[in-house]
C-alpha cells in the first residue's frame, strides 16, 4: 500500500507557474494549498499544518533564497520537503540539505518530474512501512551503535538501488537481514535467491550462479536455469562471498556490470538479468585483498552500502532480552537469577545469535525451570592477554574488572569443579569424589567448600 499524501503545499511566488503547477497536481487528485512567500506560508500552516503532508517550495520568493527560512517551519511538522531552483551552487544545496530539505530538484524541469517525486514518495513511505515491519520490529537490540547501523540502513538502502555488503561473525543474522531488506523493497511479489557455495567446487559455484546447458560438462545431462538468471526483478543474496574462488569473481563482477551473462557451455545466447545483490561474509575482505584471494574491484562493486553487524559480545546488555523472547516463542518460563544471567552476559557467545538460540532451547527441553551456573556454556580460550604471563584472555580480563579478582577465582573454582565431576562421574560413579580431589590437586575441606557454594547457587 502507497503512502496516502493529505495535501500538498505549493510555494512559489511565480503567479503564472504556481497555477500552472497546481492543475497539474488537482488534475492528479491531490488537495493544493497555495503560499507566495514566508508569511502565506506561516498562515497556511496555522490554520492547519497537520492536513499537510508535502510540500514544494521555490528557492527565490519574494527575497532571494528566502525558501531557506521557510524549511525550518515545515519541518516542525515533518511534512516532506522538495525544493525547487536555479541555483546549483554546492553551499546552497548542502545549506538546503543541512535546514532540513528532502529533495532538491534543478529548475527548468520536465513536465512529469513532479509526478514521479510524488511517486516515488508515495513508494518509499510503504517501503518504510514494511522495513518498520519487518526489521525493527524483529531485531531485539538496545545497543546504540547497532541501532544506529539499522537508521542508516534504512535511509540508504529503500532509496537507492546500490548493491549491500554484510558483514559480521558467524551466527549474527546475516541471512535473516538480507531477506527481511528484500521484503521490505520488494515483498513478496518478486523472488530471493540466495545461495551459499562456500563448500562447492568452482565448477558447481559457477553452474549454480550461471547455469549450464546439456552436455556442458561430465554430468551435465540437462539445461540448468542460474541463479543469477532466476533473481531477475528481485533480490540475488550470496551468502560467504569471500570464498568464491578468484577466477569466477571476474566472472561476476562483468555480468554485475553488464547485467547480461552466459551459461556455462554456451556462448552464443545472452541473458539479461536484473536484481538487488546482497553480500555476506564473516571474514575481513581487506585480509582476503591483501592475500590476492579476493578482487578488490568486486569489493568496490559490492560494497555500496556496507553493513556491519555487531556480534554478542559487543552487544552484551541485548543478551537477557535476546533470552526472553526466545523463551516467549516457546511459550516457556524459567526462573533466571540474577547471578546466572551476568555470567550469561560475561560469556562471549561465539555462535551469537544461533548459539544463544540452540542454548535455549536445550534448556527448555529439560524438566528443570531454573537457570544455573552450571547451565552457562564454558568458555574456548581463543585469545591470549598481552598482559603478564598470557594465560587470562580478554573476557577474564574484562570479567575481572567488573568483578572483582575474589570472584572470578570463584568462578573458576566452581567451573572446574563441574567439569572434573561430569568427566569422572562417566567412568566411575562411585569414586567421582575421590578422583576429582585427587586430580585438582585440593584438599577435603576445598572441595566441599567449593560444592556448597555450588549447591547454595543452584539450589
Amino acid at each position: 500500500m502507497k503512502r496516502k499524501i493529505k495535501s500538498i503545499l505549493l510555494i512559489e511566488d511565480d503567479e503564472v507557474g504556481a497555477m500552472a503547477s497546481k492543475i497539474q497536481l488537482e488534475s492528479a487528485g491531490h488537495r493544493v494549498f497555495v503560499a507566495d512567500g514566508i508569511e502565506t506560508t506561516k498562515k497556511i500552516l496555522d490554520n492547519g499544518a497537520d492536513a499537510i503532508t508535502m510540500a514544494f517550495v521555490d528557492l527565490d520568493l519574494q527575497r532571494r533564497l528566502e525558501g531557506l527560512e521557510i524549511i525550518p517551519l515545515l519541518k516542525k511538522y515533518e511534512i516532506h520537503i522538495v525544493m525547487l531552483s536555479q541555483h546549483n551552487e554546492s553551499d546552497i544545496v548542502k545549506k538546503a540539505f543541512d535546514l532540513g530539505a528532502n529533495e532538491y530538484l534543478l529548475k527548468p524541469f520536465r513536465t512529469n518530474l513532479i509526478k514521479e517525486v510524488i511517486e516515488k514518495f508515495q513508494l518509499n513511505g510503504a517501503r518504510e512501512k514494511a522495513f518498520d515491519k519487518e526489521i525493527y520490529s524483529k531485531i531485539t537490540t538496545q545497543n546504540e551503535k547497532y541501532k544506529s547501523t539499522l537508521a542508516k540502513l534504512r535511509d540508504t538502502a529503500l532509496y537507492s538501488k546500490q548493491d549491500i555488503l554484510l558483514l559480521g561473525p558467524s551466527g549474527v543474522g546475516k541471512t535473516f537481514l538480507a531477506r527481511a531488506i528484500h521484503l521490505a523493497i520488494f515483498g513478496d511479489d518478486e523472488k530471493f535467491v540466495a545461495f551459499n557455495g562456500s563448500e562447492l567446487s568452482e565448477k558447481l559455484v559457477e553452474s549454480e550462479l550461471f547455469g549450464h546447458e546439456k552436455g556442458a560438462f561430465t554430468g551435465a545431462t540437462d539445461s540448468k536455469v542460474g541463479l543469477l538468471e532466476l533473481a531477475n526483478g528481485g533480490t540475488l543474496f550470496i551468502d560467504e562471498i569471500a570464498t568464491m574462488p578468484v577466477t569466477l569473481q571476474q566472472k561476476l563482477l562483468k555480468a554485475l556490470d553488464e547485467k547480461v551473462f552466459y551459461r556455462v557451455g554456451d556462448k552464443k545466447k545472452v541473458i539479461q538479468s536484473k536484481f538487488r545483490l546482497i553480500t555476506a561474509t564473516c571474514e575481513d575482505l581487506s585480509v582476503r585483498i591483501r592475500e590476492g584471494h579476493f578482487r578488490e574491484d568486486l569489493y568496490q562493486r559490492i560494497c555500496g552500502i556496507c553493513v556491519d553487524i555487531p556480534g554478542l559480545k559487543d552487544r552484551r546488555e541485548d543478551i537477557p532480552l535476546l533470552i526472553d523472547e526466545q523463551l516467549q516463542h516457546f511459550g516457556k518460563s524459567i526462573i533466571r537469577p540474577e547471578n546466572v544471567m551476568k555470567a550469561l552476559m560475561h560469556y562471549s557467545w561465539p555462535g551469537n545469535i544461533r548459539e544463544l538460540k540452540k542454548f535455549v532451547e536445550r534448556k527448555i527441553a529439560t524438566r528443570d525451570q531454573v537457570l544455573r551456573l552450571s547451565d552457562v556454556p564454558l568458555e574456548v580460550p581463543r585469545t591470549k592477554s598481552s598482559i603478564g604471563t598470557g594465560i587470562l584472555s580478554q573476557e577474564q580480563i574484562r570479567f575481572i574488572q567488573e568483578n572483582g579478582l575474589p570472584q572470578f577465582i570463584e568462578s573458576i573454582e566452581m567451573e572446574a569443579l563441574k567439569v572434573f565431576n561430569d568427566l569422572y562421574v562417566k567412568e566411575d560413579k562411585k569414586n567421582t569424589t575421590v578422583a576429582v580431589i585427587k586430580k585438582l590437586r585440593i584438599g577435603n575441606n576445598r572441595y566441599y567448600r567449593i560444592s556448597k557454594k555450588m549447591g547454595a547457587i543452584d539450589e
